[in-house]
C-alpha cells in the first residue's frame, strides 16, 4: 500500500547537503514526491512510496542537527519522481 508523509525536518538542516541527502535517499527507497528549504530555517518534504517507513527512518541520519522530525500521513497525490523544489 502506498503512503504519503508531510514531513518536517526540524534542526540545522539547512546548508548541510539535506535537500541532497533526501533526494539520494528517494532515490534508493523508490519515493516520489519533493524537498524545500523554508523561511523558518527547516527542510519540508512531501513524500510517497510503499517503502516510506524505511525512507523516514534514514531521515534520521542525514547531515546537519536533527533537533525533531514532525511526519504526518496526508491523502496521496499522483508525483512521478522526487525533485527539489527552490
Amino acid at each position: 500500500m502506498t503512503k504519503q508523509y508531510h514531513i518536517t525536518i526540524i534542526g540545522r538542516v539547512q546548508g548541510v547537503g539535506f535537500r541532497y541527502y533526501t533526494l539520494s535517499k528517494a532515490k534508493a527507497f523508490e519515493i516520489t514526491g519533493w524537498v524545500r528549504n523554508t523561511i523558518e530555517g527547516n527542510v519540508e518534504i512531501i513524500a510517497q512510496g510503499k517503502n516510506i517507513d524505511a525512507f523516514l527512518e534514514t531521515l534520521k541520519y542525514g547531515p546537519g542537527r536533527i533537533e525533531k522530525i514532525h511526519h504526518e500521513l496526508e491523502k496521496v497525490e499522483t508525483f512521478d519522481r522526487f525533485q527539489i523544489k527552490h
